[in-house]
């Protein structure tokens, strides 16, 4: 996934939590998310 906004993203299947790491070494965790949104 290249970006110039987006270091990393990871998704956990078991508690359905999507990380999303910035550049500038924020992180954001949005729980809830279904697997289908992360896939698209």
């Amino acid at each position: 996934m290249p970006s110039t906004v987006i270091r990393s993203c990871r998704y956990d299947r078991r508690r359905r939590a999507l990380e999303i790491v910035f550049q500038s070494r924020r992180r954001y965790t949005y729980l809830g998310v279904p697997q289908q949104t992360h896939d698209a």
